[in-house]
């Protein structure tokens, strides 16, 4: 290469998101002084977005030749405009403002600075976004099939709850508001985050969350599972999938692991045949990942934490892990103790489309579900007419015990 004498280099996303380390940045910048051999006096363009404070191209922009003119000239391409209260789209043709709020809503403070308003500031990092008076604290059942309909944040702080780890002041807090009908879950999910190590050593990280119709994560379960017999510990994680009847469940597994497999033959054992979906963190820093994949749900009060799981055991590693990642996630110092938090965050990572931006469709789908029945009962009995497919059938009411149940808008 530096044989042709290259007149432009385009350096396109160079910064990915392993480069989360002012070391990594530093090996990053030393492997790209070797374009000054490929490219010695021709242009050179870098494209890409900040993945960390310490980014790369932060780097760049500051850098200076001996007289102190910078080297590179800076074009910072923002789609957005924030001054704090209002955000507006800089480019309408491809984004409208409500893009761009429900932008803002799906992601961390830190990931809108840096990726949307291409800012690259440091003090992000002394940030604690994860806390337990985020979580919606309710008092239900965690083996009853069905949660109530509408729930919202915005409770009163609950102090007589164990708070375990969790630094002073933050406590947990129950429901603004807590009603309506019950509706069975619409789907259950289960994380697992898988042991490494020796058998005993370290524990299976394991997580069930249910989603509601009204797109709130539901926690049913956590648990570190430990104990001397790995194939034991499987066993134990595929029991907790059947009685919890989940429907999907994420493992943190390479392609070529055999974990996974091992799961699904303990199920087929436990006469619940399902399929694991195995996922990776792409080397990823594993604190950073966790963080922003709980911070945005939990501060939007999308997330119910179950008091009867708060105050388990389990509950209480999980609490003091929750606040070991929110302390010491961001610089790398978290790497041990984390397999349940992990399994959760791999849970949530799974559904956050729903817990953010689905959240309408699954109030109009559990509406017309509702309405369903009514579809082939005409209109003076109470009904929504007769619908092209009964195929010219027609229903006088829906009736029990010889009576008719009322009209439609007594029975909604």
């Amino acid at each position: 290469l530096p044989g042709f004498r290259a007149d432009l280099t385009v350096g396109d996303d160079v910064e990915g998101p392993q480069e989360d380390t002012p070391e990594k940045v530093e090996d990053l910048l030393e492997l790209l002084n070797e374009l000054h051999m490929i490219n010695p006096k021709g242009e050179k363009v870098m494209l890409g977005t900040y993945q960390s404070e310490f980014s790369i191209y932060a780097k760049m922009a500051d850098l200076e030749d001996r007289d102190g003119n910078p080297v590179w000239e800076n074009h910072r391409a923002c789609m957005f405009e924030d001054d704090g209260e209002l955000i507006t789209s800089r480019w309408p043709g491809m984004f409208t403002d409500d893009d761009a709020m429900d932008w803002r809503k799906s992601v961390t403070e830190r990931a809108w600075r840096l990726h949307a308003m291409l800012i690259a500031d440091p003090s992000i990092l002394n940030e604690k976004p994860l806390k337990i008076s985020q979580f919606i604290t309710v008092n239900w059942p965690i083996d009853k099939k069905e949660f109530p309909a509408h729930v919202e944040a915005g409770g009163t702080a609950q102090a007589h709850l164990r708070t375990w780890g969790a630094p002073k002041g933050d406590v947990w807090h129950d429901a603004g508001f807590l009603g309506g009908e019950s509706y069975p879950y619409v789907r259950t999910v289960v994380g697992i985050d898988p042991a490494s190590g020796l058998a005993g050593r370290d524990a299976i990280g394991f997580a069930v969350v249910s989603m509601t119709r009204t797109g709130h994560a539901v926690i049913r379960h956590l648990e570190g599972i430990r104990g001397p017999d790995k194939i034991g510990n499987i066993r134990r994680a595929a029991e907790l999938i059947k009685r919890f009847e989940a429907d999907h469940v994420v493992v943190e597994e390479l392609a070529d692991g055999l974990w996974g497999e091992t799961l699904e033959s303990q199920l087929m054992l436990l006469d619940r045949p399902m399929a694991v979906e195995k996922v990776t963190t792409g080397g990823m820093q594993k604190g950073r990942r966790i963080i922003e994949t709980l911070a945005p749900p939990m501060a939007n009060g999308r997330i119910v934490m179950l008091e009867q799981v708060s105050q388990t055991d389990h509950g209480g590693e999980f609490t003091n892990q929750l606040v070991r990642i929110s302390y010491d996630g961001r610089t790398g110092k978290a790497k041990d103790h984390d397999d349940i938090v992990d399994a959760l965050a791999h849970t949530i990572s799974t559904m956050r489309g729903d817990l953010v931006s689905e959240i309408a469709e699954n109030l109009s789908s559990a509406r017309a579900e509702r309405l369903d029945p009514w579809r082939g009962v005409s209109l003076r009995d109470g009904g929504l007419g007769i619908d092209p497919s009964h195929k010219g059938r027609q229903a006088r009411a829906l009736l029990v015990g010889g009576e008719a149940q009322g009209a439609m808008g007594e029975r909604l």
